[in-house]
């Protein structure tokens, strides 16, 4: 009898334990891990500065409907794995130290779901014009240092 007893509280004490823990009440999260061809987008500031849990929106090239939303990762890094060819867009939303900022790239999936090309930033776009423009400011900066201090030079006193 003392036996049956024993069992019998024995087998409340860990009914008790098992329906008070978590992780037997808890659901069962499946998941699957395998290598695909993703797009990968770098989002910053400025080099140094990342675009840091920027929010970001992806648009397929159906249309206008929403195809993924999420945010980038600490260094500015967002991917997605497009299921499609064609022009898609990413749009970029971040806040840094001096208010917000944005940007728009266009990227063209090829049949084989690889990049083919994409929108290059303004100043990618047009890096000889902004070297020849720096350039001429120099020579133009130069120039008038020069001549400021040669004027100086001659003004009588």
């Amino acid at each position: 009898m003392v036996i049956a007893k024993l069992c019998l509280y024995v087998s409340l004490f860990l009914m008790f334990l098992l329906l008070n823990t978590k992780e037997v009440l808890a659901h069962g999260v499946n998941y699957q891990v395998r290598e695909e061809k993703a797009v990968c987008i770098s989002f910053y500031f400025t080099p140094k500065e990342p675009m840091s849990f920027a929010d970001i929106e992806v648009f397929s090239p159906r249309g206008n409907a929403t195809f993924q939303k999420g945010k980038s990762d600490k260094n500015g890094l967002f991917c997605f794995l497009p299921d499609e060819a064609g022009s898609w867009k990413i749009i970029a939303k971040g806040m840094a130290e001096h208010g917000p900022h944005g940007a728009k790239v266009d990227i063209k999936v090829n049949e084989a779901r690889s990049l083919e090309d994409f929108t290059k930033p303004l100043i990618a776009e047009y890096i000889y014009i902004f070297i020849i423009i720096g350039f001429a400011g120099w020579i133009v900066g130069f120039a008038g240092l020069y001549l400021y201090l040669r004027t100086k030079k001659y003004t009588p006193k």
